[in-house]
């Protein structure tokens, strides 16, 4: 029999004891815990961000086990607000509907930049004109 049990056993002028056993093939089984975390709004040093400007960040508390939902962020992503990104932002639009029916037809995207990069690096520069289209 699987199960786990607990012999009380009385021994004179000593009182009660408890004497636990465990009998052969129980498992462990785990209860899900889910992850917790949350935004933390971080105060620079001086060398830790360009511009010394206060920056969020994602700090997890507890990961998820046994199954337990995991968290929405990993451990200290890090949001900049747009005045301390030094990085261009820009994206690609959806793809517009193909023009033909069948056969060879064409579809369209346009890269948008919506924060220039406030560093001339080339590494901080996007990689699209604003403006640039694509076809497919």
């Amino acid at each position: 029999v699987d199960g786990l049990g607990t012999d009380i056993v009385f021994d004179g002028d000593e009182g009660v004891y408890f004497n636990f056993f465990v009998y052969a093939g129980l498992t462990n089984k785990c209860c899900p815990v889910n992850c917790t975390g949350d935004w933390f709004e971080v105060v620079p040093t001086d060398t830790d961000v360009d511009g010394h400007c206060n920056y969020s960040e994602y700090r997890i508390q507890q990961n998820a086990t046994c199954g337990g939902a995991a968290c929405p962020n990993d451990h200290l992503d890090t949001i900049l607000p747009d005045e301390c990104n030094p990085w261009c932002i820009g994206a690609w639009s959806d793809w517009t509907e193909c023009q033909a029916t069948c056969g060879n037809g064409s579809q369209w995207r346009t890269y948008t930049v919506t924060k220039e990069a406030s560093n001339d690096d080339e590494e901080y520069q996007c990689p699209f004109v604003d403006g640039a289209l694509q076809s497919q």
